[in-house]
C-alpha cells in the first residue's frame, strides 16, 4: 500500500488466457465469462437468450444453497437447450390438439419468424385466428419453478410463433419496431404463466427474471411509454406442490377430490369455505381489473387475498386440531388404550401442528398448498394446459415421514414407500392437468425400472400418452450423480397402438465429446447440446407405449421389439438354459479376516498344513473376464455355519460357544490364531477402526464360521460364472472349484456352451432392455433379469461346435480374440434365426456400442475427468 493509501494490484496475464480453461485446474477471467451468453436485446425471434442470461441466473439459482444443501434439496437448473426442447414439444402438442394445425405448419412458422424470405407461403385466416386465440388462453405451471427457466422458454416459444404469424400474412418483411414484443410477452406473462417452488428466493428471482425480460424491451428515454410492471404474487407463489392434505385426512380441495371417493366435511365448514372462496374471486378480479388504484390500493387487495386464502385451510384444520387433541385426551385417559394407539394420535396431532405453522402470515411458503384456492380460475376450467418441470432429486430417505403419509393419500397407486420425490411430481402434473393437457418432464430416469418407480409407471401408462423419451444415461447433464430423461406426453389414456418418439443420446454424446479432444464434463455435455436437433434426428426412433411391460420400462426399436416377440415364444429362456442352480456368490461378513492374500495363505499353511483344508481360491467380479477367470491370488477361508446340512465341522455337536470354541483351538490352531486377531474390533489397513467378527450380519452359529448356505458344494462344481457388473457380459467357463465374491454370479446346472451364447452380440443386444443400467452405462447383469431373455436351442453337434469356440477364446490372445468372438457371433446369429434387417440392426447397435466403450477407456485416461 502506498503512503496514499492506494493499493497496487498486478494482474498476471495468464489470468486472461482462455486457452488455459483447458487444462486441468485452471479456470480464467475469460474463460468464465465467455461460458455465458450477455445480450442487450433479443437479436433474433429465436435467440434463447433473455436478457440477463437464464444459464447465469440458473447459476444464482443452484448458489441460494450452500455446501451438501443443494445436494439435499435436489435443486439443478436445465440447460437451456433441454429447455428449449421441452417448451417446445409441450407448446406444440397443445397448438395441434388446439387447433388441428400440423407439426410442418409449426415449424414452417418457425423458419418464418427467422426469416421471412425463406417461403411465399402464407397462412390462412382461419389457422391465424386459431392459433392466435390458442396462444391467448393457454395455460402453462412449472410446480418446481425454480429460477423459472420454464417460464422463460415457454414465453419465448409463445413470441416466436407470433412473430411467425404477423410473418405468415405479409409478402413484405416487417420493421422489427412494428411487432409490440413488449404486449406478447406481457399476455404471456400475465396470462398464462403460473409457477410453484418451495424456495421463497427462488419464487423472488423467477419473478424477477420475468420483469427482466418486459424491461429490456422499453426505452428509458420515452418516460412516458414507460409501462408497469406487472404483479406476480399470485401467479409464482412460494409453496409447497405436493402437500394438500392433512396427513390422511383432506382438504375440501385436496386433490384428486376427496368428495368423489365418497368423503362428506361438515356442513359449516362447507358453507364458511364457499364463502371464502367467492370472496376470493371478487378479491382477484378487482386486484386485476383496470379500475384498481396505485401501488398501496394492491398491496391492500393483496393481503386480503392471501388471508382468505389461508382462512380456507384454516378452519379446516382448527376443526382437525380440536378432533385430534380431543383423541389422543380421550386415550391418555382410557387405561385400556395401547401405547401405540396413544403414539399415533401424538404423531397425527403433531403433523397437524406442524402444518399450522404454514399458515401463519410470517411463513415463508404455503403449506398446505390448496391448488383449487390458489389457482382457482385454472382448476374451475379443468386444469392446466402445459405442466413443465425439472423437480428436485431427493431419495425417499431424507423426505420427511409425514409428508410421505400426505403423498401415501394423494398419490395412491404412484406412491410408495421407497419412491423418490420426482415421482409425486408426476402424479401431481397428472391431478392439475385438464383432459388431453400436456406435460414435459426432465428427471432421473430410475423409474424405468426401479422397483418403486412400478406405479408410476403404471399411472402414466393408464393417463399419459407418450409423445418423446429423451435418455441420456450416465452422462452429466447435472452437476449430480443422477440419470436424466426428458419425457413428454398428453394426459391421454393411449390407444393400444400409441407410438412415440425415443432416443438414447449417452453413447452418442460421449463419442462427439471425446472426439473433439474434450473432457466430459458439464461444460462439454451442455455445448454438445446446442447440437441437439441434429443428434435427435440420427438418433430418434420410434417405440410403441403398449410394449412397455410394468415390470419394467425397455425401451426398444420396433425392429428388436419385435425380435423379442419372436424369440420369446419359442420357450426357450436363459432361466431354462442355466437351470435351477444359479445363485450368487459368498458374502463373508468381513473380508479383511476370510479373504487372504497368497503371502498370508502361505504362512498360515506354513504353521499349520490343516489350514489348507479350509482355504479355497478366490475369485472376484473384477477376475472374471470373457471367456476366462484370471487369477486374484487370493484365498477365502470356509468354514461352513454349523447349520448347514452337509457342514462338516468338529464342533458341530457343541452345546455352547466355550466347547465350540476349545474344539476349534484344537483342530486349527493356526486359523484359530488369525481369526481371533478379527475377533473383536480392530484396526484396518486404512488406519480406520472397524468391527470385528464378533456378532455380524452374515455370521453363521459361531464367530468363525459363515452364513448359513445350501450351496457351498455347488462352488466346487464345473459352472458357469459371470460378473455382476459390465458393460459387456463376462462370462466364462470354471472347473477349478474356485469360490466367488458376491460379485460374481454362476451356474452349476447350466451348459458349457451357453457361455458362448451368453457372450455373443446378439445375446447382449437382446438382454440390455431388461438389465439396470448403472453408472457410465455398466449393466447389472442380475440372473433376474436375465431370466426371460430368449436362449436358441441347440443340437448337440452345435453345442460341441460353441464349446470349442469357447475354449478357443480362453486360450487366444488379445489378437485373435476379435476374430474368434467374430465367429461366435454370426454362429449365435445363425442361431436365433436373425433376418438380414435384424443383424443389420445388431450390427450398427453393437457399433455404437464398441465405439463407446473406446471413448469410455479415452475418457478415463484424460486429465482432469
Amino acid at each position: 500500500m502506498s503512503s496514499q493509501g492506494i493499493v497496487t494490484v498486478t494482474i498476471p496475464n495468464d489470468v486472461f488466457d482462455k486457452a488455459k480453461d483447458e487444462q486441468k485446474g485452471q479456470r480464467t477471467v475469460l474463460g468464465f465469462l465467455t461460458s455465458y451468453r450477455f445480450t442487450t436485446q433479443e437479436s433474433t425471434p429465436d435467440d434463447q437468450s433473455v436478457d440477463p442470461d437464464p444459464e447465469l441466473l440458473g447459476k444464482v439459482f443452484e448458489n441460494l444453497y450452500q455446501g451438501d444443501e443443494r445436494h439435499d434439496t435436489g435443486a439443478y437448473y436445465t440447460p437451456r437447450e433441454i429447455v428449449h426442447y421441452m417448451c417446445r414439444q409441450a407448446l406444440d402438442g397443445y397448438l395441434q390438439e388446439q387447433t388441428g394445425v400440423s407439426q410442418e405448419t409449426l415449424d414452417w412458422l418457425r423458419q418464418e419468424a427467422i426469416d421471412w424470405e425463406a417461403s411465399d407461403r402464407l397462412l390462412d385466416p382461419t389457422t391465424q385466428e386459431a392459433l392466435h386465440h390458442a396462444l391467448d388462453n393457454v395455460s402453462i405451471l412449472d410446480p418446481a419453478v425454480g429460477s423459472g427457466a420454464f417460464l422463460i422458454g415457454s414465453m419465448q416459444e409463445i413470441v416466436l410463433l407470433r412473430r411467425g404469424l404477423e410473418m405468415s400474412r405479409r409478402t413484405t418483411d416487417i420493421d422489427p419496431t412494428e411487432l409490440d414484443v413488449a404486449e406478447w410477452k406481457r399476455r404471456a406473462i400475465t396470462q398464462s404463466l403460473h409457477g410453484v417452488d418451495i424456495n421463497p428466493m427462488a419464487v423472488e428471482i423467477c419473478k424477477l427474471r420475468l420483469w427482466l425480460s418486459l424491461a429490456i424491451d422499453q426505452d428509458p428515454a420515452d418516460e412516458k411509454d414507460l409501462i408497469s410492471l406487472p404483479d406476480l404474487d399470485f401467479r409464482i407463489v412460494a409453496g409447497d406442490s405436493l402437500v394438500d392434505r392433512m396427513g390422511a385426512e383432506p382438504f375440501i380441495q385436496s386433490l384428486p377430490d376427496p368428495k368423489k371417493g365418497g368423503w362428506q366435511p361438515r356442513l359449516d365448514i362447507q358453507t364458511e369455505t364457499n364463502r371464502l372462496q367467492n370472496s376470493i374471486r371478487g378479491l382477484k378480479n378487482q386486484f386485476t381489473g383496470e379500475a384498481v388504484g396505485g401501488p398501496a390500493e394492491k398491496r391492500r387487495l393483496a393481503r386480503r387475498i392471501r388471508k382468505a386464502e389461508v382462512a380456507i385451510a384454516r378452519v379446516q384444520l382448527d376443526e382437525a386440531l380440536e378432533r385430534a387433541r380431543g383423541t389422543l385426551t380421550a386415550l391418555e385417559k382410557n387405561t385400556r388404550a395401547t401405547a401405540k394407539a396413544r403414539k399415533d394420535a401424538q404423531a397425527h396431532l403433531d403433523g397437524l401442528e406442524g402444518l399450522e405453522q404454514g399458515l401463519r402470515e410470517n411463513a415463508s411458503f404455503q403449506k398446505p398448498f390448496l391448488w383449487p384456492v390458489n389457482f382457482h380460475e385454472v382448476m374451475e376450467r379443468g386444469g392446466f394446459d402445459i405442466v413443465l418441470a425439472n423437480p428436485p432429486y431427493v431419495r425417499q430417505e431424507k423426505l420427511d415421514p409425514v409428508d410421505q403419509e400426505s403423498y401415501s393419500h394423494a398419490f395412491k397407486g404412484a406412491a410408495t414407500g421407497t419412491a423418490d420425490l420426482y415421482v409425486y411430481f408426476y402424479a401431481r402434473a397428472l391431478q392439475v392437468l385438464r383432459s388431453s393437457g400436456q406435460m414435459a418432464f426432465i428427471t432421473s430416469n430410475k423409474f424405468f425400472k426401479a422397483d418403486y418407480g412400478g406405479g408410476l409407471r403404471g399411472l402414466l401408462a393408464e393417463s399419459a400418452r407418450l409423445r418423446a423419451v429423451l435418455d441420456f444415461g450416465h452422462i452429466p447433464v447435472f452437476d449430480a450423480d443422477v440419470m436424466p430423461t426428458v419425457l413428454t406426453g398428453r394426459k391421454d389414456a393411449p390407444p393400444p397402438q400409441s407410438l412415440f418418439d425415443f432416443a438414447r443420446l449417452r453413447e452418442p454424446l460421449r463419442v462427439a465429446i471425446v472426439q473433439t479432444g474434450s473432457r466430459v464434463n458439464v461444460d462439454s455435455v451442455r455445448e454438445a447440446l446446442t447440437d441437439l436437433p441434429t443428434y435427435l434426428h440420427r438418433h430418434q426412433s420410434t417405440a410403441v407405449q403398449a410394449e412397455l411391460s410394468a415390470r419394467g420400462w425397455a425401451f426398444m426399436t420396433p425392429t428388436l421389439a419385435r425380435t423379442l416377440d419372436r424369440l420369446s415364444k419359442s420357450g426357450r429362456s436363459f432361466a431354462s438354459a442355466s437351470g435351477a442352480a444359479t445363485f450368487r456368490g459368498l458374502l463373508t461378513g468381513l473380508n479383511e479376516a476370510f479373504v487372504l492374500d497368497s503371502a498370508t495363505a502361505q504362512r498360515l499353511s506354513d504353521e499349520d498344513p490343516r489350514c489348507r483344508e479350509v482355504m479355497h481360491s478366490w475369485t472376484r467380479g473384477q477376475d472374471v473376464g470373457r471367456w476366462k477367470i484370471g487369477e486374484s491370488g487370493q484365498s477365502v477361508v470356509v468354514f461352513q455355519n454349523s447349520g448347514d446340512a452337509d457342514a462338516q465341522n468338529p464342533w458341530g455337536a457343541a452345546k455352547g460357544e466355550s466347547e465350540a470354541r476349545a474344539i476349534f483351538q484344537q483342530s486349527f490352531p493356526g486359523m484359530h490364531r488369525h481369526l481371533s486377531n478379527f475377533e473383536n474390533e480392530f484396526v484396518a489397513a486404512n488406519g480406520k477402526r472397524k468391527p470385528g467378527l464378533r456378532p455380524r450380519a452374515d455370521q453363521g452359529r459361531w464367530w468363525w464360521e459363515l452364513r448359513a448356505c445350501v450351496y457351498y458344494s455347488h462352488l466346487r462344481r464345473p459352472k458357469m460364472v459371470w460378473k455382476d457388473i459390465g458393460y459387456v457380459p463376462h462370462f466364462a467357463w470354471d472347473d477349478s472349484g474356485s469360490y466367488l465374491a458376491n460379485t460374481c454370479f454362476f451356474s452349476s446346472s447350466a451348459p458349457k456352451w451357453l457361455a458362448a451364447v451368453c457372450n455373443s452380440a446378439a445375446f447382449e443386444w437382446l438382454a440390455t432392455p431388461s438389465l439396470m443400467e448403472g453408472k457410465d452405462a455398466y449393466f447389472r447383469w442380475l440372473p433376474s433379469d436375465l431370466a426371460e431373455v430368449p436362449v436358441p436351442g441347440v443340437t448337440e453337434e452345435q453345442a460341441q461346435a460353441l464349446e470349442r469356440l469357447a475354449d478357443r477364446a480362453a486360450a487366444a490372445d488379445q489378437t485373435d480374440l476379435h476374430t474368434i468372438e467374430t465367429e461366435v457371433d454370426e454362429f449365435v446369429a445363425d442361431l436365433y434365426g436373425l433376418t438380414a434387417v435384424e443383424r443389420h440392426e445388431l450390427r450398427q447397435w453393437k457399433e455404437m456400442r464398441m465405439l463407446a466403450e473406446t471413448v469410455e477407456s479415452i475418457r478415463a485416461g484424460m486429465p482432469g475427468d
